[in-house]
C-alpha cells in the first residue's frame, strides 16, 4: 500500500517503481508525451520519460502520483510472487512475497555434458527488507537423478523454497549471505563452489549499486595515475 505523505515530502521522495508503471502505461497505451504531461512537464519532455523507462533516472512521487492511481493495482500483482515448499510431513504450501525482485542467481552442473540447474537464489527488496530465498530443484535428493527431478515449461515451478533470510540492509545482507547458503555438492562437480560464490557477490553487489546503494566494499577506482598499466592485483 502506498502511505500518504505531506505533499512537500512528494516531491522530493524518489518513487523507485518509476520504471515499472511507466512501462505499465506505455502497455496500456500511453506515449512517452502522455506519460510527461501526466507527470506535469511539457509534451516534449520525452527524452526525460525515455530515461524513466529505461530505469536511467527515478521520477518522485508527486511526478508518478496519476499513474500511481490509475495503474498502481496492476503494479501490485506486478509485483507479487509465488513460491512453495514442503513442511516436515512433506505437505506442499505455497507463499507469496511482494517487492522487487532484484536479482536470480541459479547455480549448474555438468552431468553426461548436460548442464543441469541445481539452486537457485533470489533476492528481493521488499518494503524496507532484503529477503533472500535459497531454493532447490524439485526432486533433487542428496545425489543427482535426473530422473526424479520436476521438469516444466514454467521455470519458476522447478524451483522448492525450504530457506530464507532476511535483512534490514544491504551491507548486513552482503556480509552474512555466503554464510546462509547452502552446502550441497555433487560427486560429478570437479570443483568447490567458490567461483559460484564469487559470480553471486558480484551480482549481488553489482543489482545494488544500479539501485544507488552501494556497499561499503565498492571503491571508486583512481584514474588519475599517470602510469596507462596499473597494475590491479598489487
Amino acid at each position: 500500500m502506498i502511505k500518504e505523505r505531506s505533499e512537500g515530502t512528494q516531491d522530493k521522495k524518489k518513487y523507485r517503481f518509476t520504471k515499472q508503471i511507466i512501462r505499465i502505461a506505455l502497455d496500456n497505451g500511453y506515449t512517452n508525451a502522455d506519460i510527461a504531461v501526466k507527470a506535469g512537464l511539457s509534451g516534449k519532455s520525452i527524452a526525460q520519460v525515455s530515461r524513466w523507462r529505461n530505469g536511467e533516472a527515478l521520477a518522485t512521487e508527486r511526478q508518478m502520483n496519476g499513474l500511481i492511481k490509475e495503474f498502481g493495482h496492476l503494479l501490485k500483482r506486478k509485483l507479487e510472487h509465488l513460491f512453495y515448499s514442503f513442511d516436515s510431513e512433506d505437505k506442499i504450501y505455497f507463499f507469496r512475497i511482494e517487492g522487487e525482485i532484484l536479482l536470480k542467481h541459479v547455480t549448474k552442473i555438468l552431468d553426461s555434458n548436460k548442464s543441469i540447474s541445481i539452486r537457485r537464489v533470489i533476492v528481493i527488496r521488499s518494503s524496507d527488507q532484503f529477503v533472500v530465498l535459497f531454493q532447490k530443484r524439485l526432486g533433487l535428493k542428496d545425489h543427482l537423478d535426473i530422473k526424479n527431478m520436476g521438469f516444466s515449461d514454467n521455470e519458476d515451478a522447478h524451483w522448492v523454497s525450504p530457506n530464507y533470510a532476511t535483512f534490514n540492509n544491504p551491507q548486513e545482507m552482503v556480509e552474512k549471505i555466503y554464510c546462509l547458503l547452502p552446502s550441497f555438492k555433487h560427486q560429478s562437480e570437479k570443483q568447490n563452489n567458490d567461483n559460484d560464490r564469487i559470480i553471486l557477490a558480484f551480482k549481488i553487489r553489482q543489482a545494488l549499486l544500479k539501485l544507488g546503494l552501494p556497499t561499503e566494499d565498492i571503491n571508486l577506482l583512481d584514474l588519475s595515475m599517470p602510469n596507462s598499466n596499473n597494475d590491479l592485483t598489487q
